[in-house]
């Protein structure tokens, strides 16, 4: 099969792929893996997190198929008994954040679950049927941790604290409804649902999807900002609705969490130059006119922090 696109080379596939090995960790049991598995790269060294080793998973399985599936076994090896799969392999949250201005923290924390969209996506197509089902149980057991320990009872949002979203929230849990953790847990439902179906787990599917349909609700309830056409992150326990103009306003348009008329003001917001630079590569992370996201300016040697958090 042959791809052709215009902003996109065959050296550039090549040079993505070359990282990606790079970053292939193949001596996991030194770090507390059985398995292979993608390390950050770069100042994080050779240890496991669980963002980025899912998110290279993406990619490469189109170039390894069995290193993929079997890179899933970390996840499925290292999940807490309470369902919670942890940020990164040694699982400690640093005691103090970025400018020593907050509380210390003392969570138990996850990270931004691309996990349940990953995850699914790599047993597709998989003849391993104990692998199939080890990711269904794990994928369960996760989405069970989110909603009894993230959702806010008032709101049915999914709150999350330090790198459950990004901007991370540098408070606590409970704290903090984000745009981004509140889409990828509706993923989550809508491939937990599939698998449940396709395993004959009829109670789950239907506990999954009543999930769903409620938090989705809750996202287009709470989230929405009828007068700036946008989706923003909500302080559950203010009650109030944050002014940060983030690209993950976008997220909604996933799986038409959006009603037809908030896409189509989304795609308008989108397509602004004053906000997030349509036309040029990459779109900003950040609306261009909303400086109170923006980096502050900072000290050498000193961490970087944001104005908001």
């Amino acid at each position: 099969m042959e791809i052709k696109s215009s902003f996109l080379q065959q050296s550039d596939l090549e040079y993505a792929i070359e990282c990606l090995e790079a970053c292939k960790q193949d001596h996991a049991q030194k770090y507390g893996f059985n398995y292979p598995y993608f390390s950050p790269g770069g100042a994080y060294g050779k240890q496991w997190w669980q963002l980025d080793s899912s998110l290279a998973l993406c990619g490469y399985k189109w170039i390894n198929r069995e290193f993929a599936e079997t890179s899933l076994w970390n996840f499925i090896e290292s999940q807490k008994d309470d369902g919670r799969i942890c940020l990164w392999g040694a699982d400690v949250l640093p005691g103090k954040v970025a400018g020593e201005n907050f509380p210390q923290q003392t969570e138990n924390v996850s990270s931004l679950p691309k996990l349940f969209d990953v995850a699914y996506h790599v047993i597709q197509g998989s003849t391993d049927e104990k692998l199939k089902l080890a990711t269904y149980d794990m994928l369960k057991k996760y989405l069970d941790w989110w909603f009894f320990n993230r959702q806010d009872s008032n709101t049915g949002l999914i709150t999350a604290v330090f790198e459950e979203t990004f901007i991370p929230h540098l408070g606590y849990a409970g704290e903090y409804a984000p745009v981004d953790t509140n889409v990828e847990v509706y993923v989550g439902c809508h491939y937990t649902g599939l698998l449940a179906l396709e395993f004959g787990k009829t109670n789950d599917a239907e506990e999954i999807e009543c999930r769903k349909n409620r938090l989705k609700q809750s996202i287009n309830q709470y989230l929405w900002n009828e007068e700036r056409g946008a989706y923003f992150p909500y302080f559950v326990k203010e009650g109030r609705m944050s002014d940060c103009l983030m690209a993950s306003t976008f997220f909604p348009l996933r799986m038409k969490i959006a009603s037809d008329e908030r896409q189509k003001r989304l795609l308008e917001l989108l397509k602004s130059q004053e906000h997030f630079n349509w036309n040029a590569i990459p779109l900003t992370s950040v609306s261009m006119r909303d400086r109170g996201c923006r980096i502050k300016p900072h000290k050498k040697d000193e961490p970087f922090f944001t104005e908001r958090y």
